[in-house]
């Protein structure tokens, strides 16, 4: 997973990496906090296990260029397990792209997302732990309002899905949606 987050950091400063790029491109930095409703999760040996809402964190660096963006993001959520003290976590690393739809003479600007990339998914039920690192993806919409030259509040909807997670021996499916609020900033 280091390996993926590095990466992800050595694409987003490569596409800035040109002297026409560079010149173009407007580097930023966000971070957001939102509510995690991850979904029932099928378990492959049979049955289903229901989760309490919980919360998310992201944080991302990235590069604007015209109406797009490119970043590397970290996030983490947490879940509590239904009728148990227990709780299931994600911490993600995605290489996310944007395309933002610039509105004459608004603050708001709207945009679509997705991405792909890792996820640790870490299930605590029991005495101990079990973790399983997947694929991961997301698709997303949201709303950047400019409230200074350089600041945006920034709200979102994003479905984040992963490949199957094996924990205890067995497949469990893995999707969350995400409300997020943020603040985004331009350098």
């Amino acid at each position: 997973m280091k390996r993926f987050a590095a990466g992800t950091l050595c694409a987003v400063l490569a596409l800035g990496g040109s002297a026409t790029a560079a010149s173009a491109a407007t580097p930023y930095a966000t971070g957001s906090v939102g509510l995690a409703m991850l979904q029932d999760s099928d378990i492959e040996f049979g049955g289903e296990r229901s989760y309490n809402t919980g919360y998310a964190l992201a944080g991302a660096v990235g590069l604007k260029s015209g109406q797009y963006r490119l970043e590397g993001e970290l996030g983490y959520q947490e879940n509590g397990i239904e009728h148990s003290g227990d709780e299931v976590s994600i911490l993600s690393f995605l290489a996310n792209g944007y395309v933002d739809f610039e509105l004459e003479r608004s603050s708001f600007t709207p945009y679509l997302t997705a991405g792909l990339g890792l996820a640790s998914v870490d299930d605590s039920t029991g005495p101990g732990s079990v973790d399983d690192t997947v694929f991961a993806w997301q698709l997303g919409a949201g709303v950047g309002y400019r409230i200074a030259d350089n600041m945006l509040v920034d709200a979102r909807y994003r479905y984040l899905g992963t490949s199957d997670a094996d924990l205890y021996g067995g497949e469990y499916t893995i999707d969350t949606h995400n409300l997020m609020v943020g603040l985004r900033i331009e350098f």
